[in-house]
């Protein structure tokens, strides 16, 4: 995707989530959402690791950007707040990790990211996107489902958990 239709799509995101009514003299938090870069990755791997028993390196962060995955963060005051990275191929958006900091959970951060990486498959001519949840993370389920996509298959064993392994759910949705 072009700079500038990447540039384009983002016009369609600004943010309202997080924001204090027009009637507040409370001064309102800045939020703003952009790609994930080299800068970024000591940033984004805190976040990781405060939220993950099993955090990915900051070696993988780095690779899917260099990779040409779809990496992107939310920013509220000038601290990562959330991020998600996807890679798209053959006509499908994979998400690979999608992660909002405890503090800030169920403020419409998540299905931001969800709407603007769906927009982004999309244009890039994704037919559906697939992701796979941990089967323990009720949360990250209904949020999933609340946004359309529904499970398709189940792979054993697949996490690494404190004692053994956990098992994933994978859950598609047609775009």
């Amino acid at each position: 995707m072009s700079a500038c239709a990447k540039e384009s799509l983002l016009e369609q995101y600004v943010p309202t989530v997080g924001k204090k009514s027009q009637q507040s003299t409370t001064e309102q938090p800045q939020i703003l959402i952009s790609p994930i870069t080299a800068t970024d990755i000591t940033e984004v791997h805190a976040l990781e690791c405060r939220v993950y028993s099993f955090p990915w390196s900051p070696t993988i962060i780095a690779d899917c950007i260099n990779s040409g995955y779809e990496c992107w963060m939310i920013k509220h005051s000038g601290k990562v707040i959330a991020y998600s990275i996807m890679m798209i191929g053959a006509a499908e958006g994979h998400l690979l990790n999608l992660c909002v900091d405890s503090d800030f959970r169920r403020q419409g951060y998540a299905r931001y990211l969800l709407r603007l990486l769906s927009d982004i498959a999309i244009v890039r001519n994704a037919k559906r996107m697939l992701l796979e949840v941990r089967e323990s993370n009720r949360q990250a389920i209904n949020l999933y489902h609340n946004f359309g996509f529904r499970q398709i298959s189940r792979r054993v064993n697949y996490y690494p958990a404190e004692t053994d392994r956990e098992h994933a759910l994978v859950l598609a949705k047609l775009l």
